[in-house]
């Protein structure tokens, strides 16, 4: 994570399902430090896939 805090505490992210909306993940961080926290709610389908997972997105693929 390329963040920082001012008083360069550790960071704790946390993340799930936006109460208000399912295509929304909610993402807050932080500082266990000094107790500053950031928030923010990022759409799924923006996101980049880095790893299909076993199936590949393919259905089926063992027919």
């Amino acid at each position: 994570m390329d963040l920082k805090c001012p008083c360069k505490g550790p960071l704790f992210a946390r993340s799930e399902s936006a109460a208000h909306d399912e295509q929304l993940i909610d993402v807050v961080v932080e500082c266990k430090a000094c107790g500053r926290t950031l928030n923010s709610f990022i759409f799924i389908d923006e996101m980049l896939v880095l790893d299909e997972g076993s199936s590949g997105g393919k259905e089926n693929a063992d027919v």
